[in-house]
């Protein structure tokens, strides 16, 4: 190996051991609280020195791609992963991204650069995941029916603060549009990969990360210390049930993507060979559904599925078409429609009446939202295109910061740090978004070669023997 290449490698393993040395301290102090080693000044600085050295050592590496493959390599904890084979749309001339954004080569020509908009967009997501649970943390009436306690906190609160927060909030869930509209930009796409193949895949990558760090949770909550068979089945129970309101409630979205991807491998092969003009109908029948499905009387038992999730899947798919770029402006138009109108809807002291249920998620309002942010990035193509090493790191283990972030957020940044991330201190609540991204993502890239590494690892051990028979 190249000594420059050896260097930098054991240079890495070094800021990992680091942060793997900060990541028991937050582990220790989340658990058992801050006493003793756990308390005072010390600890934060000896934190910050461990964070520091993972952040700075990122920066200055633009080469390095904090992708679970490439750390594993490097620690020797497992091969690389399988090679890409090419991806073809339905025409099968136009490659397109694989699930992580990278285009892949085709035969004869030399690799492309790796599609950054994609990046952009798994980062705008989580961040804006991240900044959600920051407001309610900080302004919890805003998320929160107008009583008791949150109708005191309501009236100490500037109206004008506490309508910013709520305007804010209503537009930063669109992020979860955004994840389930990667999701079906990424994987709708055809490709020559068997259904059980691609169960395999996503169930080792999304379903079983999913489930370690529910347990994850689970144990820093002390729900399985003292540990007993009785406490896991109980844990079990509450997986299996989705009750995760107490301890992780932002997972429903991960339970979203899986269920999602039970449905890719068929809607594949539905929309290997559609025209693109028929794809466009069928995605502006999507739109209308979304309409009839919240504005009008009609129960929604007649809703088809077209009003859900899925819908916002085949939506991210339609929008990051090729031939969707002449419709770039016309939707950025739209968004901004959309935009207007949440912030004439919104309404602080009104969470109670369940009208945000018109303005996120498979709303045609959020819709609208997320269509436009798809279609300004698409389209400024010239600055989101550019690739960054700390945006690569952050979009590749966007999932996991999306599964650790309400760990980091509350048990580390709150709790142990001790930064409130007060509305009225812009400082400190953008410290509150900036530490939660990097120490989930940290804690993500050394819990996904440990813990999700074993558990990937057991795993792969019958589905490859499944899959060879």
């Amino acid at each position: 190996m190249d000594k420059h290449l050896l260097f930098r490698n054991r240079l890495f393993s070094a800021a990992l051991s680091l942060g793997a040395a900060a990541l028991l301290l937050l582990l220790c102090r989340s658990v058992y609280g801050g006493a003793g080693p756990f308390a005072g000044v010390g600890f934060k600085q000896l934190l910050a020195v461990c964070l520091v050295a993972v952040v700075a050592f990122l920066l200055r590496e633009p080469d390095v791609k904090c992708q679970p493959n490439y750390i594993q390599r490097i620690l020797g904890l497992g091969p690389a992963g399988d090679p890409a084979k090419p991806i073809r749309r339905g025409n099968g001339q136009n490659p397109v991204p694989r699930s992580d954004g990278q285009v892949p080569a085709q035969a004869g020509l030399p690799a492309p650069a790796r599609d950054a908009r994609y990046d952009w967009l798994r980062v705008l997501a989580v961040l804006f995941v991240i900044t959600v649970h920051t407001l309610d943390g900080t302004l919890p009436f805003i998320s929160a029916p107008l009583e008791g306690p949150m109708l005191d906190a309501y009236n100490r609160t500037p109206w004008a603060v506490s309508y910013a927060a709520a305007a804010a909030r209503a537009f930063l869930i669109q992020g979860n549009s955004l994840f389930v509209m990667l999701s079906g930009a990424l994987l709708l796409p055809w490709r020559e990969e068997s259904i059980g193949r691609f169960y395999t895949r996503r169930l080792t990558k999304v379903a079983l990360p999913l489930v370690v760090y529910f347990f994850f949770y689970m144990w820093v909550n002390r729900h399985l210390t003292p540990f007993s068979a009785d406490a896991f089945l109980h844990c079990l129970h509450r997986l299996a049930a989705g009750d995760f309101s107490a301890d992780c409630p932002f997972m429903w979205l991960a339970v979203v993507l899986v269920v999602f991807y039970l449905t890719v491998p068929f809607f594949r092969y539905l929309f290997r060979d559609i025209p693109y003009r028929a794809l466009t109908a069928f995605a502006a029948v999507i739109v209308l559904t979304m309409v009839i499905n919240i504005y009008s009387p009609l129960d929604k038992f007649y809703t088809p599925f077209t009003a859900s999730w899925t819908g916002m899947a085949i939506l991210g798919y339609w929008v990051t078409r090729p031939e969707t770029r002449r419709f770039d402006r016309p939707l950025m138009l739209l968004g901004a429609s959309g935009f207007a109108l949440l912030l004439l809807i919104t309404d602080p002291a009104a969470f109670a009446t369940g009208y945000l249920d018109k303005l996120v998620h498979c709303s045609p309002i959020g819709m609208l939202i997320s269509l436009g942010i798809f279609a300004a990035v698409f389209h400024f193509e010239a600055f989101f295109r550019k690739p960054h090493p700390l945006l690569t790191c952050l979009s590749g283990q966007s999932y996991t910061v999306l599964l650790l972030h309400w760990w980091a957020l509350y048990s580390v940044v709150k709790s142990s740090l001790g930064i409130s991330g007060a509305w009225y201190n812009p400082l400190s609540f953008a410290a509150s978004i900036g530490l939660t991204a990097v120490i989930a993502l940290i804690a993500g890239i050394l819990l996904d070669n440990t813990l999700v590494l074993l558990a990937r690892t057991l795993l792969d051990l019958p589905l490859t023997r499944l899959m060879q028979e």
